[in-house]
């Protein structure tokens, strides 16, 4: 005995009703009550379909969906953080990384050339130009993107939440090169250089790169997604 369309899209509305936000885990979750249903109407075709959801649901436990949307929510986040190191990667590679190294070299000689107490304020001020660019880029991203029927993915979430993104390139800014740069000591003002100039990288991966790539990258991990 399987399900009938209606009563598929029953179990949508209830995952939605138990705050189940996005699409693919909704299918996910439709796809395994669904089997086990079919399997309790192996056993009893005459038990009604709402007490067969009922007793499904209570196999989740006292929360639940959220332990399944939290656990989703982690592998997802890992997921796009290999995908920053993907594009990472490209970044060190020729012609890119000689630009960025020429990038780095001409910073840390504008640093060394300002007067020690002012180098630090310098990079917090570099800093800080960079991450209301990011800011506004981020909020530019998400207005513009639109997904497709209107439904929400969450690798998509995560792509465009810009809160991650600022909290990463703002701890940067917060950290103290005023104090650390007033040593004048070359070592430590040639790393925060580098520090500033990857944070700038990793925030152009965050709101320049993924954002752009963000259809083809939903479609390489939701194969269904193409068909919508």
């Amino acid at each position: 005995m399987k399900l009938t369309q209606d009563q598929i899209q029953e179990l949508y509305s209830f995952t939605r009703l138990h705050y189940v936000e996005h699409y693919d885990l909704q299918t996910e979750l439709v796809d395994h009550i669904s089997n086990g249903i079919e399997e309790q109407w192996q056993k009893n075709p005459q038990l009604p379909f709402k007490e067969a959801l009922n007793k499904e649901f209570k196999k989740f436990g006292v929360f639940g969906f959220m332990d399944v949307i939290a656990q989703k929510q982690k592998l997802m986040k890992k997921r796009y953080w290999k995908l920053i190191l993907r594009f990472y990667k490209e970044f060190l590679k020729l012609p890119t990384l000689a630009i960025i190294l020429t990038v780095i070299l001409c910073l840390f000689a504008i640093i060394r050339s300002i007067p020690i107490a002012y180098r630090g304020y310098t990079l917090q001020g570099v800093l800080f130009l960079t991450a209301l660019t990011f800011f506004w880029y981020a909020v530019k991203n998400k207005r513009k993107y639109k997904s497709k029927n209107n439904k929400r993915w969450l690798l998509e979430d995560v792509i465009f939440q810009w809160g991650d993104t600022l909290q990463i390139v703002l701890f940067f800014y917060y950290y103290p090169f005023g104090v650390l740069t007033r040593t004048a000591n070359v070592y430590i003002e040639f790393a925060l250089v580098v520090c500033t100039v990857c944070a700038a990288v990793l925030g152009y991966i965050m709101v320049g790169i993924i954002p752009k790539k963000a259809e083809l990258l939903l479609e390489e991990t939701y194969p269904e997604y193409k068909f919508l």
